[in-house]
């Protein structure tokens, strides 16, 4: 109910600001307009002005001349005056273009930061209904103490040690009844991810060894989200990257394009939530960076 309610929150918030840029652009089109034609007076004042004082200087040549001179019609300084008072009119316009010109972008830049949290919540959905499908299947399969097990085998949050005896118990009896299972797979990847997060590489990488080099399935995706072995890949990319090995960081790069280039990539954000892209993007942006930090 709660995502339901954040979701229509969501859409709601993307139609205001589609509203809102509609109203800011009609704006912005109508003060474009008045621009152009203060731009039109402008021009027609100089016009005048040039012609005025052409005609002054006519009339002081004919006063010289003894011959009787013709009256400009209005004077340089009532022109000059006119033309004053449009170039202010213009400049004012265009500042008030600028500042909604300005609002625009601010609104599109939001517009698009809530169409990436969109897309964000859309992949989180899809990844979390592929780790309730694992569970489902292997319940459906070897029973609910699989399931029970792999519950009791997950790390602590928010305490210093995150496998107590209860938890580490579990995952080897988990292990032990179920070593091809998706399900310990998933066991295996939690304890690695929940050792990255806690920049413990040693950990991570046991568990990350224990994954890939036994029967299981290193495509599976954990309780959080995460598409288990491009995660920790992209967390030992940044680990050798953030230590100075780039050759290595640069050699993890390469084996994620070859291995995993349709996989979703999830980096831990700020507040400890995933944070997804493509392998295609995080190598691109690894490898500049990388390539920056060697210069």
């Amino acid at each position: 109910m709660e995502k339901k309610w954040l979701v229509i929150q969501l859409v709601v918030l993307v139609l205001i600001v589609a509203v809102l840029l509609a109203v800011q652009e009609r704006r912005f089109n109508a003060q474009q307009a008045l621009l152009s034609e203060q731009g039109r007076q402008i021009a027609s004042l100089k016009s005048e002005l040039a012609s005025v004082q052409d005609k002054t200087i006519a009339a002081l040549t004919d006063k010289q001349a003894g011959e009787s001179p013709q009256e400009p019609v209005a004077t340089g300084a009532e022109v000059e005056a006119r033309l004053e008072q449009a170039e202010k009119t213009a400049e004012e316009a265009s500042s008030k273009v600028q500042e909604m010109l300005d609002e625009q972008n601010l609104l599109k830049e939001l517009a698009t930061d809530m169409q990436d949290r969109k897309a964000q919540r859309q992949i989180a959905t899809m990844m979390q209904a592929r780790h309730e499908k694992i569970l489902d299947d292997d319940i459906a399969a070897h029973g609910k103490e699989l399931y029970e097990l792999y519950k009791k085998s997950l790390p602590k949050e928010g305490v210093m040690n995150l496998f107590d005896g209860e938890s580490d118990t579990a995952f080897k009896e988990l292990v032990a009844k179920y070593p091809t299972a998706q399900t310990t797979a998933v066991a295996v990847a939690e304890r690695a991810l929940a050792c990255a997060a806690r920049q413990d590489t040693e950990g991570a990488t046991e568990y990350y060894n224990m994954l890939m080099n036994g029967a299981l399935d290193d495509t599976v995706v954990t309780s959080k989200g995460v598409e288990a072995t491009p995660a920790l890949l992209g967390y030992f990319t940044s680990q050798y990257a953030r230590n100075g090995d780039y050759a290595q960081a640069q050699e993890m790069l390469n084996y994620l394009s070859e291995n995993y280039t349709d996989s979703t990539l999830a980096l831990r954000g700020p507040g400890g939530e995933p944070v997804y892209s493509t392998v295609d993007d995080f190598v691109q942006r690894m490898g500049n960076e990388i390539n920056r930090s060697q210069r």
